[in-house]
Formats: C-alpha cells, structure tokens, sequence
C-alpha cells in the first residue's frame, strides 16, 4: 500500500485518495498510517461522521435542546460507527473538555457496551484516548437490574452494514 500511495502522490502531487470500504482494523490503521504525509480520506470514517454531525448540529438547533442536553449510544463498532463517534466529539461545546465530551457518547458492539475490564480482546480501533471506558458496574451485564437505565441517550445509532 505504501508504495501505490506513494507512486500515485508522485505521478498526481494534488490527487486526494479516498479509501472505501476496507476492514475497520486496516481502514484506521492505513489512515493514521497515511495522514500526514498524503491526501488521504476514508469515507466510513470521515464522511459518514462529518454527514451524521452536520445532521445532529442541525437537529439540536431545530429542536430546541442545548448541545449540552445530549446523550448518544451508538450501536456498532465499525470504522463507520468509531468514526461518527469521534466527528460527534464536535458537536459538543468547544469549552467542555475532551473527558467531558467522552462523557456523553457510549458505543456497544456485539458482545455489548465497551468498558474497561469487560473481558475478551477489543480490536484496536475501539480502544481509542476519546473512547469512554467505564467501569463495568456503571452499566451491568445482560441483568444489571435496570443500572443500564442511568445512561437514557438522547440518540441511539445503528451502524448500517
């Protein structure tokens, strides 16, 4: 890959390479491999969540509700899932800090919400610095007796497939 980059970028200097559709542990990986050193863009990652985050800056303002008064949980995470949750770190006040963001996003995945000390290897790209991982009381198991209740999301999205 680094080679076929590398010519293209040479034979075409002002060529952006868009990257679609590639698995999500090679899709993060070829873009924090490739980003600072050529136009690179993948589409599940950037352009599904820059889609999804002039959507929610739309909703908010329509609505009537304060950035501040979201919550989301995003069901799937894949690159299109991991990536809308980080463009959505936008969407919150630029004044709050990045923990105060990471605050109000939550992502569950087959084996459910990730959280720290859940069990099992969590591929790479869900094991980010803005991921939230809490502690595996603050949510519970398949009977965590109604705890899951505490987090009460705002929005909820399907990662499509």
């Amino acid at each position: 890959m680094e080679e076929f980059i590398s010519a293209l970028s040479t034979l075409c200097p002002h060529l952006l390479i868009q990257f679609e559709d590639f698995a999500s542990a090679r899709a993060f990986s070829y873009l924090a491999l490739f980003r600072t050193r050529y136009r690179v863009f993948n589409d599940d990652i950037q352009g599904t969540g820059a889609v999804v985050l002039a959507g929610f800056l739309n909703a908010a303002r329509l609505s009537g509700t304060p950035r501040e008064g979201h919550r989301v949980v995003f069901y799937g995470a894949g690159s299109a899932g991991i990536g809308v949750a980080r463009m959505l770190m936008g969407f919150f006040p630029e004044a709050w800090t990045e923990e105060e963001r990471r605050a109000r996003i939550w992502t569950v995945d087959s084996q459910g919400l990730i959280y720290e000390g859940r069990g099992g290897k969590l591929a790479e790209h869900k094991i980010c610095e803005w991921l939230r991982l809490v502690e595996g009381e603050a949510w519970g198991g398949a009977d965590d007796g109604g705890r899951g209740a505490q987090i009460s999301p705002g929005r909820i999205i399907p990662e499509h497939r």
